[in-house]
């Protein structure tokens, strides 16, 4: 009997060897295969981000230019390939073929509400955009959107406007964009017509910009709804981060125009352009590959009477509407203590600056003349 018990546990030894040579074998090749489709391009690359999964720079499917505006097939995440598709690349940050030395990316910023921001995502894809793009993922659940865009960056902590512009301003500065699209999240892009492709003609009119305004800063094509901004500007000029949202804008801008940059619009730069930047108050089925028929929904949608920060309340977390609101007064108390704006004084926006033959200038220095905030005061508003 131990004779046989020995034979036994010879074979189990053996048995064992064997599967365990198996698995290395099969390890080994799972690791090849990976590493390999990394090194060429791939599909996908998938990191681990702080404990989930998420897909730091995403493959898409840059399809021929009739499949621009068609809608993604099966699930909304995942826009399945067409034939004649290219296959998938990375970020695209060439702006011009006739130029190769200028490099851009656009940027939307996304924190809430996905499915209107899906519904906004694929206006920028039908608008040529796609490799182009670059999501930084600033919600709290990162829901990642895979095979539209160039890359996907998450933020590690939810930022507030402000601190965002800021890392976005960052990450151009560190990659030495010449300059960088701003898009925001809830708007959809349309072209000057039918035959038109909206990046073309956004790129066209760059170049314009560039040749014609050697000190321009900012390109407003429809305000900052979609903007073009200058990377040696955001090395000089931060956003101020106590200024969280509104009158953020109100707050830099003049700041810029101080430094000696040009803010610009496209009907004066552009005339010729007739693109279109429409305002999203709700996730809709637009459709993409019917140019009339989208502008004409498009239009109507602007008539609809719809509480636009209601999906915004919906997501807040227990008390986090109370904050907020909070942070919202103290902001512009802040703001008026650093401009010296008051709010019977009509549009506080338009009170930091003052109109001249010479263009606008500043009307005071931050903070010049006024009394510093006192802490009675805040507590008189925070009750």
């Amino acid at each position: 009997m131990l004779r046989a018990l020995r034979v036994d546990s010879t074979c189990i030894g053996a048995a064992l060897a064997v599967l365990l040579c198996l698995n290395l074998i099969e390890l080994g090749y799972l690791f090849n295969s990976q590493r390999g489709g990394i090194d060429h391009g791939g599909s996908q690359t998938t990191n681990l981000l702080d404990g989930h999964a998420g897909t730091q720079r995403l493959a898409i499917s840059a399809g021929r230019s009739g499949s621009r505006h068609s809608r993604m097939a099966g699930s909304p995440l995942i826009r399945q390939q067409e034939p004649g598709d290219r296959p998938p690349g990375r970020l695209v940050t060439q702006c011009s073929e006739a130029r190769p030395e200028i490099t851009c990316a656009v940027f939307i910023l996304f924190s809430w509400n996905y499915e209107l921001f899906l519904t906004s995502l694929q206006t920028y894809e039908a608008a040529g955009y796609a490799r182009r793009i670059i999501v930084v993922d600033n919600s709290d659940s990162h829901r990642l959107v895979n095979a539209i865009v160039g890359e996907v960056i998450p933020t590690r902590v939810q930022h507030t406007f402000s601190q965002l512009q800021n890392f976005m301003a960052s990450i151009a500065v560190e990659r030495d964009y010449t300059y960088y699209f701003w898009g925001h999240a809830d708007v959809a892009l349309m072209a000057s017509n039918a035959t038109a492709t909206f990046s073309e003609e956004i790129f066209r009119c760059m170049e314009h910009v560039m040749d014609q305004h050697p000190n321009w800063g900012i390109h407003y094509f429809a305000y900052d709804w979609f903007s073009a901004i200058r990377t040696s500007l955001v090395r000089q000029v931060k956003y101020d981060t106590f200024v969280t949202v509104y009158m953020s804008d109100c707050d830099f801008y003049p700041r810029v125009r101080a430094a000696g940059f040009e803010t610009l619009n496209v009907a004066n730069t552009c005339p010729d352009i007739n693109i279109s930047v429409y305002d999203l108050v709700r996730p809709v089925v637009l459709p993409l590959h019917n140019y009339e028929k989208m502008r004409i929904m498009l239009e109507g949608e602007k008539n609809v009477t719809v509480d636009r920060n209601a999906w915004k309340r919906r997501e807040w977390r227990l008390g986090e509407d109370v904050g907020w609101d909070t942070w919202e007064v103290a902001s512009l108390t802040y703001f008026r203590a650093k401009w010296g704006t008051k709010p019977e004084g009509g549009d506080e926006c338009k009170q930091v600056e003052l109109d001249t033959e010479g263009g606008k200038i500043l009307r005071q220095q931050p903070f010049e003349g006024n009394k510093p905030l006192y802490t009675r005061r805040l507590t008189h508003i925070l009750g």
